[in-house]
């Protein structure tokens, strides 16, 4: 009788013990279960931030769970893609007023330390935000409050909604040449534009062709061969005057997955008399119906459709 109630005693020391780790989350592979699995989050349309009520121009790009890390993209870009970062969420003095909320469990996470860096890990045209070990939910809530006057918010942060778009996997496109006859005329502001030449007459930028090679896609570009080479003032839209290329401004889109966005690698500029060819070069091109427009102060100048799949 003596050792049955020991055994009993034994039985009921560890029940209790395991209830405990149960209760205080000790036990690692419950614990592990419960992250967010790696996934890519894109948004689209974009979820804007607002600050006392007022929309901002800070937007939510992507969220990626890669393992234990779950990396937040913010820039200024309403189009997509990259953008700039000059703002509140950029500053490293931010970082001690950030807070990923998940709504439903009204737990929050702050930035891993681990990605500070003097620039706020601002990396190729975003402000990355990195949190560690965010448990599984699908609603959050992101803010800050080191700017003057109310905070800045993205609210409803739905990883399930409607606009939560993923990834698009599709083959590279075949090695070859499209050209355009006639070509394909820029458009300003959703019209088809010409603007007067210098010394006279008119000219315009057309779409001459388009060609793929390798994990290249270079789109040539040409001023109205009635005039000839000017210098053609919305030039600036697509290059810099160094030559190189502002990806900022200057984006192709998927027109089939218009939350897929591209940015130039190169856009050179050839010749300085009769006529002018500027080539724009993209890399990893999956799209065959896309547009192509330069953002500037004085407008969109776009190629609102480009097929090369007929």
């Amino acid at each position: 009788m003596k050792n049955f109630f020991k055994l009993f005693g034994i039985i009921a020391l560890v029940a209790i013990i395991g209830f405990a780790m149960a209760a205080c989350g000790e036990d690692p592979e419950d614990e592990k279960g419960n992250y967010l699995s790696d996934a890519t989050y894109i948004f689209y349309p974009l979820i804007r931030a607002t600050k006392g009520g007022v929309a901002q121009d800070e937007y939510l790009q992507k969220i990626e769970v890669v393992g234990e890390y779950t990396k937040v993209y913010i820039n200024n870009n309403p189009n997509g893609g990259k953008g700039r970062t000059g703002s509140d969420w950029s500053s490293y003095l931010a970082r001690n007023s950030i807070v990923l909320l998940d709504t439903e469990s009204n737990k929050e996470y702050k930035p891993d330390e681990s990605s500070y860096t003097n620039s706020f890990a601002s990396i190729e045209g975003y402000v990355l935000l990195i949190f560690k070990n965010v448990n599984k939910g699908t609603k959050f809530k992101l803010s800050e409050a080191y700017g003057s006057g109310a905070e800045s918010v993205f609210a409803n942060i739905d990883l399930l909604g409607s606009n939560v778009k993923a990834p698009v996997n599709k083959p590279a496109l075949p090695d070859g040449t499209t050209t355009f006859d006639p070509p394909l005329v820029v458009n300003k502001n959703g019209a088809e534009w010409e603007q007067a030449g210098v010394g006279g007459g008119s000219c315009n930028m057309y779409s001459v062709a388009v060609s793929s090679s390798g994990r290249y896609m270079n789109i040539s570009l040409g001023v109205s061969p009635s005039f000839g080479y000017q210098n053609w003032s919305p030039a600036g839209n697509w290059f810099s005057a160094s030559g190189e290329v502002s990806s900022y401004n200057l984006k192709l889109v998927d027109l089939d997955n218009p939350w897929v966005v591209y940015e130039p690698i190169e856009v050179p500029v050839f010749g300085s008399g009769s006529p002018v060819r500027q080539v724009i070069t993209f890399e990893n091109v999956k799209a065959t119906r896309f547009s192509m427009t330069a953002y500037s102060s004085d407008g969109e100048f776009s190629f609102p459709e480009v097929n090369i799949g007929n």
